[in-house]
This record gives C-alpha cells, structure tokens and sequence, in this order.
C-alpha cells in the first residue's frame, strides 16, 4: 500500500533563513482507495522575536495574531516529535509513501524548521515532494495534446486550478487544515483514485 502525505503550512513570511511556520496539518491518504489514515495539525510557538520577524503580507494571508500563537502555540519539539511518531506508526518511509502539495519547494523548504534533515534521513521519511500544480499542467496539457481540449492558458494557482474544474476556492484566511483538505478534494477530481472505499459515493 503507498500512501500520500498531503501537507499545508502557514508561515510568517516567504524566507525560511528568516521567518517560520506557524501551523502545520497533513492528511496521509491512501493511494489507492483515497481513505484518510491518519492525520495531524498544531499551531507552532513562536518567540517575541521571532513573531517581530514576520511578514505582514503573510499574515494578512493567513490571519494569525500573535495572541492566537501565544494562546495556541505548541513548541517545535513537540510537533516534531508529533509527526515522527505518526510517520513511524504508520510506516511512511520513501519506499511506501511521498508528500503532495500546492507548491511542494515552499513546504519542503519550511518543514525541516519542525523535523530537521538528519531526524528525516534517520526516520527513512518520504523523499518526493510533489507539486499539484505541475500534475495539473501535465494532464491538461496532454488533453491539449491530444485534441480533446483546445488550448488555453493551464491555471497554476490553487484557486485557479479549482475554478477550472468548478471547486470551490480555499476559505480564506488561510489556515493549514483547510488548505490540506482543499488539496485533497482537488486531487480526487483531476487525479482521483483506483478505487473508492466501500459505501463511499462518488463526487467531492
């Protein structure tokens, strides 16, 4: 069984040597019959410092305050240890199992602040990173390839690849857990699944 890991962070701005996350959720999905096994979000403590850091256009973005952080916030060696335990559990290594995202080099650039390099080397964490939007361009642009569609200009933002397929946007402020299942419901229209589950209808 392959799993994937369909991960979101909010962060305080766009430079991971000088901003930070500040929410983290991930659903790991069965490949093939699209059934969630297991899932994880916190909000991520941050210092004074750190927070003075931010970015207000970030923030505006997701709509985090600092009380919000303060009041939420869970340290980073936790949440790592968090997503390690559920990663073990569930055994996603390279070989059963890959990340998907919206724009996977942001995230995967952002996530080592929770779980460093050498725990995710030591773990066998996944190594793919994927990108929704580049598995959107390739299928679309096969359908142009290949006359079933007429060329247009292939949308790469979430929301355009959503208004594409006639989804709805991603409820703002943006929030990790809404991004990742905003994600998801993306992928079973333009993707989707070998297989649905038992008792479980069609549609998103």
């Amino acid at each position: 069984m392959q799993s994937i890991v369909f991960l979101d962070t909010e962060t305080t701005g766009l430079d991971p040597a000088k901003t930070h996350v500040v929410e983290i959720a991930l659903k790991v999905v069965d490949a093939e019959t699209g059934t969630v096994r297991g899932e994880y979000e916190n909000v991520v403590a941050l210092t004074a410092a750190e927070w003075a850091r931010a970015d207000p256009g970030a923030l505006a973005v997701n709509g985090f305050a600092a009380s919000e952080v303060e009041a939420r916030g869970v340290p980073r060696a936790e949440i790592g240890a968090d997503i390690c335990g559920l990663f073990t559990r569930l055994n996603l290594t390279g070989k059963t199992a890959f990340f998907l995202c919206q724009n996977p080099a942001f995230d995967k650039a952002f996530f080592p602040q929770l779980c460093p390099q050498n725990v995710q080397d030591a773990l066998r964490f996944p190594y793919c990173w994927l990108g929704l939007e580049a598995m959107n361009w390739a299928l679309e642009a096969r359908l142009v390839a290949e006359g079933e569609r007429a060329p247009y200009r292939v949308p790469l933002s979430k929301d355009g690849i959503a208004a594409s397929h006639r989804l709805a946007p991603e409820p703002k402020p943006h929030r990790a857990m809404n991004g990742v299942a905003h994600l998801l419901a993306i992928y079973r229209d333009i993707v989707g699944f070998l297989r649905r589950p038992s008792g479980e209808r069609s549609g998103v």
